[in-house]
């Protein structure tokens, strides 16, 4: 009798154990989306409206409302720029439209949780999710109905392992729909997948869209763009700033096509755009990298590139930057950008982010143009250089009253060291045919060198001084009678960097 209680009690413990664990793990990752969903307390734009869990033993099911309010994104809309106001008049179809979108845009999600430890064809772990993204039907948001219909327009499917790590990812399905203007918009199946560590540690991504494509009513393509790419592996770096991640981001779009339109209408078309980002930690300092290159672009018919840039934001003071960029991007959010539009010349709209500014530029930050490489029709235009704040003093930056001497003190002390190709047709084109002379005196004077079919030169400005090619420049050269231009190639005579 002993063996057969002992024997039904083996048999029975899975039975017990699995949904116990079960409810566990249920109980554990239902913490997990409730510290996700405090973080929205300190995002400014989207607000947690209202959350509802139903749980059970295997399987939890939670529906949360959340409203998204863009100012920026409100003025950008037709009516609604600066200036214009958010209730039109009876007669103004505009205002009527302005004043719907500066209502916050509201969405749901559903997510459906399946808990561990087994998660049938994920295998083990601490649960399977799936979320849906719900906008409310046609009477709220007419456009996401036309082109979605009744399918959900961003889906996101995530694995959570018991390590705290995991893998997620978002799709959204591809769109083919007839505009109320008869003309067709067409995408492909959006596609990102992405990984996370342990408790914030990184996240990796990668993914994108194959194909954009709008055609007119009439047939003619309007807009013909290939895959674009996203690819990143990023962290946070400071805990008490969600805005600001290091690692490289690199974007891709393989080509675009925009054909000429209407009289005086110039066509584009690009191949291969690539923007990229980085920013770098080191020490107690950070750095921001940036670049943009693109194989070809034709203009009107006009041949460019391959064509390349980068900049780089260097030695500035780590904490300090974060400060300034959360504040920045918190104002934005809450008022549109805080360095365009009316009034952004105004220092006091400025005054909140002068504090973390004076940290940032008393570290000694520099600006360096790493590298300028293009080809214009005209030929090769090259340039580099470094904008740096040596030992600078920002006392009273964050004063009102202060600020426009503080400001022009800092402006004195900047330092330019620069080096730069310029073909000779491209220079002419600049100065005008009645400046030529002004060019052959240039390099009469050693300013200009010329080497082929370029100008080339090396500046430097520090402490009121500016040196072009080791010389110090005299400005009233420009006021010197003219004399007569030999055509041809010149150069500013500086090395380039390789690469």
């Amino acid at each position: 009798m002993k063996k057969i209680i002992l024997l039904a009690g083996l048999l029975m413990a899975p039975v017990i154990v699995y949904p116990l664990s079960a409810w566990v793990l249920g109980r554990h990752i239902e913490g997990v989306f409730d510290g996700q969903y405090k973080q929205l307390a300190n995002n400014a734009p989207v607000k947690l409206r209202q959350y509802q869990v139903r749980r059970g033993v295997f399987e939890t099911v939670e529906t949360a409302e959340f409203e998204w309010t863009s100012p920026q994104a409100h003025r950008s809309l037709p009516g609604c720029s600066s200036g214009a106001g958010t209730r039109g008049d009876a007669g103004d179809a505009r205002g009527g439209a302005c004043e719907g979108a500066s209502a916050p845009i509201r969405f749901a999600t559903r997510t459906v949780v399946r808990h561990g430890p087994y998660l049938g064809k994920e295998g083990f772990g601490l649960a399977a999710a799936h979320t849906e993204f719900l906008f409310g039907g046609v009477e709220r948001y007419p456009l996401v109905a036309m082109l979605y219909g009744e399918a959900a327009p961003l889906t996101v499917d995530a694995v959570f392992r018991f390590g705290g790590d995991g893998h997620w990812v978002m799709r959204s399905p591809a769109v083919d729909v007839a505009a109320p203007d008869r003309s067709r918009i067409r995408w492909g199946d959006i596609r990102l997948e992405g990984a996370f560590g342990s408790e914030g540690q990184g996240t990796t991504l990668h993914g994108g869209l194959p194909f954009v494509s709008v055609v007119s009513a009439a047939g003619v393509p309007v807009i013909d763009a290939g895959a674009i790419h996203l690819d990143a592996s990023l962290s946070r770096l400071f805990e008490d700033n969600p805005y600001l991640y290091g690692g490289p981001l690199k974007v891709t779009l393989d080509r675009l096509d925009l054909p000429a339109h209407g009289e005086g209408g110039q066509a584009l078309a690009l191949e291969q755009l690539v923007v990229e980002s980085r920013v770098i930690q080191a020490g107690a300092f950070l750095d921001v990298e940036a670049g943009l290159g693109v194989r070809t672009l034709n203009v009107a018919e006009r041949q460019y590139g391959p064509a390349r840039i980068d900049i780089a934001l260097r030695h500035m003071e780590g904490r300090a930057f974060s400060r300034l960029q959360h504040d920045y991007v918190r104002m934005a959010q809450d008022h549109g950008p805080m360095l365009a539009g009316a009034g952004s010349h105004d220092p006091a709209r400025l005054m909140p982010l002068m504090t973390s500014a004076r940290s940032v530029l008393e570290g000694s930050p520099e600006f360096h143009l790493e590298r300028l490489d293009v080809r214009l029709p005209q030929g090769q235009l090259q340039a580099r250089g470094v904008v740096s704040l040596p030992n600078a003093r920002a006392d009273g930056l964050d004063d009102a009253d202060a600020f426009p001497l503080v400001l022009r003190d800092l402006i004195a002390s900047l330092e330019v060291e620069g080096k730069m190709v310029v073909p000779d047709r491209l220079a002419v084109e600049w100065v005008g045919d009645e400046q030529r002379a002004l060019i052959a005196r240039l390099v009469e004077e050693g300013y200009l060198d010329r080497t082929g079919p370029s100008f080339s030169a090396a500046i430097r400005h520090a402490q009121g001084e500016t040196m072009v090619n080791g010389k110090r420049f005299d400005p009233a050269l420009q006021g010197r009678p003219e004399a007569p231009v030999e055509r041809g190639a010149a150069t500013l005579n500086m090395p380039m960097p390789k690469g």
